[in-house]
């Protein structure tokens, strides 16, 4: 009698050779999308657009400063100081005669308080000494410290308007032999860097997680073939996204960039457990179809879950966020279509169990067992613990953001250091205070501004010709997004005693989005959990099964959590959309578990044990090839991806223990009634 699977080869036969052509027909397709790929790295769009000043007669003024600078950071390296003025002198003339040059800010834009007179001008006029010009405006200018060090080597020149990356090209230099070192810190030099990076990680760094999935899964079954075949549905799916995101003109960005490993590695997942249905089907004498029809609800919802976590993140108000919302839906559908299509073809006879599957998946398992069978209690104790801890350690930790999280390794980010550790400003937060006493006016602006380092005795300096206060507060390079809203709340509250404040200005407009942001995407982090549960309790039919499989779902981010708190003390939008990645694949595995125990058709009972057995494997491989497949991100010269690639890792191995221990000990054996 011929074999089902040899009679099913043979009578499938036509479809797979049809399959084989759309695929292929698709895959030139998408080699032309592919071309067509872009990137960017914008960080402003995820900021919403700036509330102007409310019509006031200086808002007009502030306009320029809604949008970031260009930040030049100017560093004398000579001798001694002798010249260092004239330098920054030329520049600045150069600059003001730029197209499109608004406004230029220096150490020449300084006056004395009372008289507005700059010592250094009249210094260089007068053949006076520059090194006690430069101090006098640090000790007496107002906001001096903000723009010059206290070596008085470094300062800051901020330029409004023009084409800051051609004035970038143009005017900074830092050669040897250079004695003004001129370096752009500005955000659209952060971003043109972001975005070389981004088209280097985008071409090795997909490429490295799938050969480093393939070594994987050769080390498991021992067969080169047998890894290849797995990891071609993942491969072809990856390269369908490529040429959808080129046709559709959604470019890459620091956010979206990581979707392809995304994408690639949990197809491989998907993959692995249509293997290992493959294997429980033709021990019945079944075909590979009989397999993906065994296993296509667990794919389906844990795709539908994962296609949620990110579809969510649309609804944020965010460019970056609406990209990545729709980057991660495109690639999650393209990644299950593959599978479902190409999927049984790719799966076959099981090779004989090579070392690593008897060195790590056997001894896992029966060390899992014997856990589980004497340590129940116990486990169930610690799962609540756990999650006590867990649960308090999310609702302590606050939300932040730092400008610098987002800087690529380098000479860029070393010059942002330099300008952090010599206290100089990044741009000011405006306060605009209409008063009609002024007197009044002026001891709250003198209150508003002490202790912060600023010499601020001449308040009338700062009123305009109609008499409204247009007061600049210099906000540092390693200021905090909580420390912005802070002095934004604390100045507000003691300048409004004396009439009416409006609050503008990049920093604040950032600081103030990006917590939102993040604030945000944690509430929709544990919504997307509820829907999780619920989508999980209509496939198993049981609402204790639902309820039961948020622990080890939500286990996970809460380590994340943890970690997050003990490593800088705060989430910020890297761990955020971390969390939401993960929450979409954490769900995997305990989804594939559940499936794997529900009962036989006609019976009524559910066994974890059976589901256990039977997807202990596939969950085992699943999270060494995710863990694999993320690693490189972690040697990413982007800060944001490797923090990513760090807490994914992380979040993966966790939700692995929180699935072959917890889980199980949650339910009672030998029996369990699903109602």
């Amino acid at each position: 009698m011929e074999h089902p699977e040899r009679a099913a080869r043979r009578h499938f036969e036509p479809r797979f050779w049809l399959v084989a052509a759309l695929c292929l027909a698709a895959g030139l397709v998408s080699l032309l999308g592919a071309a067509k790929l872009t990137y960017e790295a914008e960080f402003i769009a995820i900021v919403e657009p700036p509330t102007q000043a409310g019509g006031l007669p200086a808002s007009q003024a502030l306009e320029l400063w809604q949008d970031p600078p260009l930040s030049l950071l100017l560093t004398w390296r000579g001798e001694t100081l002798e010249g260092m003025g004239e330098s920054i002198s030329d520049l600045v003339f150069e600059l003001n005669f730029e197209e499109g040059v608004a406004q230029v800010v220096s150490v020449f834009s300084l006056a004395l308080p009372g008289s507005g007179v700059n010592p250094l001008e009249r210094a260089l006029d007068n053949d006076g000494d520059p090194l006690a010009a430069l101090a006098e405006l640090r000790r007496e200018a107002l906001f001096g410290p903000s723009l010059l060090s206290p070596d008085l080597r470094t300062s800051l020149m901020q330029v409004q308007g023009g084409n800051h990356l051609a004035l970038a090209d143009r005017h900074a230099r830092c050669e040897e032999g250079d004695a003004l070192c001129v370096q752009s810190i500005g955000s659209k030099t952060i971003e043109t860097t972001i975005q070389g990076e981004l088209r280097t990680q985008n071409a090795h760094l997909p490429a490295v997680s799938v050969l480093l999935c393939i070594l994987a899964l050769w080390l498991f079954f021992g067969s080169i073939r047998r890894a290849f075949l797995l990891m071609l549905p993942p491969l072809l799916g990856g390269l369908w996204y490529f040429g959808a995101m080129g046709f559709l003109g959604i470019p890459f960005d620091p956010f979206n960039a990581v979707i392809p490993t995304v994408v690639m590695t949990l197809g491989t997942a998907n993959m692995l457990h249509l293997q290992r249905a493959r294997d429980v089907a033709a021990g019945k004498g079944q075909g590979r179809f009989a397999a993906l029809r065994s296993v296509l609800p667990a794919i389906t919802i844990t795709s539908f879950t994962t296609a949620v976590a990110f579809g969510s993140l649309y609804f944020e108000g965010s460019v970056l966020l609406e990209r990545l919302a729709l980057s991660g839906v495109l690639g999650v559908s393209i990644l299950w279509l593959v599978v479902v299509m190409l999927g049984p073809y790719c799966v076959g006879p099981r090779p004989a169990a090579p070392l690593l599957q008897r060195a790590v998946s056997e001894p896992l398992g029966r060390g899992v067992r014997a856990v589980l069978a004497h340590r129940k209690r116990a486990l169930r104790w610690g799962s609540a613990a756990l999650m006590a801890a867990g649960v308090l350690i999310a609702l302590t930790t606050p939300s932040d953001f730092t400008f610098h999280e987002n800087i690529p390794d380098g000479e860029t980010a070393r010059a942002f250091d330099q300008a952090s550790a010599e206290g100089l400003a990044i741009a000011p937060v405006f306060f605009t205070l209409a008063a009609g006493d002024a007197a009044r006016a002026e001891e709250r602006i003198v209150e508003a501004y002490a202790g912060a380092g600023w010499n601020v005795t001449q308040p009338a300096d700062l009123r305009s010709e109609d008499g409204t206060y247009v007061l600049p507060y210099p906000i540092r390079f390693d200021a905090t997004a909580s420390g912005i809203e802070g002095v934004k709340d604390r100045v507000a509250s003691i300048l409004s005693q004396a009439g009416s404040v409006t609050v503008s200005g990049y920093p604040s407009n950032v600081a103030e989005t990006v917590l939102t942001i993040i604030t945000n995407l944690q509430y929709i982090l544990f919504a997307c959990f509820a829907l999780h549960a619920l989508v999980i309790g209509l496939l198993m039919k049981s609402a204790r099964i639902a309820l039961t499989s948020f622990l080890p779902n939500a286990l996970p981010i809460f380590a994340i959590y943890a970690f997050m708190w003990l490593a800088v003390g705060w989430i910020d939008v890297a761990a955020a959309v971390a969390m939401i990645l993960v929450s979409g694949l954490v769900v995997d595995d305990t989804t594939h578990i559940l499936w794997a125990g529900r009962a036989a058709r006609g019976a009524k009972e559910f066994s974890i044990s059976r589901g256990l057995e039977r997807a202990f494997e596939p969950v085992l491989l699943t999270t060494i090839v995710l863990a694999a497949g993320f690693s490189p991100l972690l040697f990413s010269s982007l800060p944001g991806l490797q923090t990513l690639g760090g807490l994914m890792i992380l979040a993966l191995l966790v939700a692995w223990l929180a699935d072959v221990l917890l889980l199980p000990a949650l339910f009672r054996e030998p029996r369990n009634a699903q109602n």
